[in-house]
């Protein structure tokens, strides 16, 4: 079973690992079994304002509708953690979910609103302290962090709306990476066992790596300079020709998926901003 590590883990990623934040890159709307009928209940619904009418937004199954900012469930995700994230204001209400997943806890909102107000959440962020970051802009949107470095917000308009997610920053953990000056197969090894090798990647190093685990088991994460896509590309040469199937159907959002020719063991790769990121796990 391909992990898929999220785009949220990426960037969780960006801010451990790299030490540095795909547009949405955990935009992608989520849904649990929920009561459909308040999103059935306000699906084309408007509320008068004035003279004008105004359009609320719609939830998705398993979302709940608020008028205002979802203050409370937002401090609920983040466990107590004594950080005001500010408030964005939206005539259209806003539809929010708290999510668990792989990557952690976090809190999923979105907003009937135009590109204004990316412009206009991070005036509010930024007088309020925050750090807005844009630097990697393409790919995860605007990610914003308090001052005490305990809470992100990233933020972006996609298709009329604002989304946001809302996490607590993950504990530094760089101590965990170990640095060696070539690719670590022999700890790949000892994760992995000998009746697999592995490909190593050839770079300049240093490399960086670690034994984690999730849900699934342990896995190792390896990473490294690089200056482009070129290094996916050399890397996927390598693979196959040592008989490597690749997987690139999952591209765009986890990048490259490579499975030896037993499909007992599989790598996950992808360039990102200047490093080229692997994950290593048995099936």
């Amino acid at each position: 079973m391909k992990k898929k590590f999220s785009s949220l883990l990426l960037l969780a990623a960006s801010l451990l690992v790299v030490a540095s934040c795909e547009k949405g890159g955990t935009s992608s709307s989520p849904s649990d079994s929920a009561s459909e009928s308040l999103s059935e209940s306000l699906d084309g619904t408007s509320l008068s304002e004035g003279t004008s009418e105004v359009e609320l937004v719609v939830p998705e199954v398993g979302e709940t509708f608020s008028a205002s900012w979802p203050s409370a469930a937002v401090s609920s995700v983040l466990g107590g953690v004594n950080v005001v994230v500010p408030e964005f204001t939206s005539p259209a209400g806003f539809a929010y979910i708290a999510v668990e997943d792989d990557s952690g806890d976090y809190i999923y909102i979105h907003t009937l609103f135009d590109e204004s107000g990316e412009d206009i959440y991070s005036s509010v962020l930024t007088n309020a302290g925050w750090t807005v970051d844009d630097t990697s802009y393409d790919d995860y949107g605007l990610v914003a962090i308090d001052s005490t470095e305990l809470v992100a917000v990233q933020f972006y308009h996609y298709e009329g709306e604002i989304i946001f997610m809302v996490f607590l920053v993950p504990e530094e953990q760089e101590d965990d990476f170990i640095e060696s000056a070539t690719w670590p197969a022999g700890a790949i090894v000892e994760l992995l066992g000998s009746s697999v090798s592995v490909p190593a990647y050839v770079g300049e190093g240093p490399f960086f790596y670690a034994i984690l685990e999730d849900d699934y088991g342990e896995y190792i994460a390896v990473y490294t300079s690089a200056t482009s896509t070129a290094s996916e590309d050399s890397y996927v040469a390598a693979l196959q020709a040592a008989g490597w199937t690749i997987d690139s159907d999952y591209y765009d959002d986890y990048g490259y998926f490579a499975d030896d020719a037993t499909e007992s063991v599989e790598i996950q790769f992808y360039y990102w901003d200047g490093t080229i990121v692997f994950y290593i796990y048995a099936l």
